[in-house]
């Protein structure tokens, strides 16, 4: 359920909502190097193969902090969004389903930070308690990466 990691700046606590997270980094990776370098050329995108190509762990996270305050402006309509986090012309097509499952990864997590914070002072939150949030997460996210109606292009 949830599990302490030690990072340099001192223990994390890791649970079912980081492998949600975890997955999007995957599907966000593969769309970064499915697609030719040539048409990330001078876009957000570019930088991102760069941060999340880092081998320094700290680089690598502030990229992924750049990377997923972007995503999360993504909402919908896509002409909406301000010039700073507009998604490259290669990445368009994947934007609303990237945008989707970030923001319920980034939801899940909130709700169980919340939910452990609340109960801090008590014995916490039931291991049922948040395997039910994250199972009503998960479903959502299943839900989102397996619809039909989520349209990618037919070559990339």
């Amino acid at each position: 359920m949830a599990s302490s990691i030690y990072l340099p700046l001192g223990p994390v606590l890791h649970s079912s909502a980081d492998d949600l997270e975890a997955a999007n980094w995957v599907l966000l990776w593969v769309v970064l190097v499915r697609i030719p370098a040539k048409q990330w050329v001078r876009t957000p995108q570019e930088l991102w193969k760069q941060y999340l190509s880092e081998n320094d762990a700290g680089s690598n996270l502030d990229g992924k902090k750049v990377i997923h305050v972007d995503i999360l402006h993504w909402g919908p309509p896509i002409t909406s969004i301000r010039r700073r986090f507009r998604p490259g012309e290669a990445m368009l097509p994947f934007a609303a389903l990237l945008s989707q499952l970030f923001t319920i990864a980034d939801r899940a997590t909130r709700e169980v930070e919340s939910l452990l914070e609340k109960d801090a002072e008590s014995s916490g939150p039931s291991a049922s308690t948040i395997m039910e949030i994250l199972r009503r997460h998960y479903n959502e996210w299943l839900e989102i990466i397996s619809n039909p109606t989520v349209v990618l292009p037919d070559r990339w």
